[in-house]
């Protein structure tokens, strides 16, 4: 939130993170990138009360709902949202992998 409230006050972009974050600066958050516990939390909650609850890891991801863009996005330009959502299409599809590694990351781009 710290960072947040600095680039609030001198006047440049933050991008939140883990939740909706525009709320502390709504003028200065750009969006944020939010893992939606919310969906593991229910999921979860679910397969439990229906006895179908199985141990281990449950991953989530772009293709479960797991993790995305927060709803705010008014500062971020149509060509860049469209960009970003033929890039999630990309990735759960298969067709584009996500670097998991610092080195992967100078080559990875969002365009085709």
């Amino acid at each position: 939130m710290g960072v947040i409230e600095a680039c609030n006050e001198e006047g440049i972009w933050a991008i939140g993170v883990d939740t909706d974050q525009s709320i502390l600066a709504p003028d200065h958050v750009i969006t944020s990138a939010m893992k939606r516990v919310d969906i593991a939390s229910q999921d979860i909650s679910k397969a439990v009360k229906d006895g179908k609850f199985s141990a281990g890891v449950h991953m989530y991801d772009l293709s479960n709902g797991g993790v995305d863009l927060a709803p705010t996005r008014d500062h971020i330009p149509a060509d860049v949202l469209e960009t970003v959502e033929a890039a999630k299409k990309a990735i759960i599809a298969g067709e584009k992998t996500v670097p998991t590694t610092a080195a992967e990351c100078p080559a990875f781009t969002l365009g085709a």
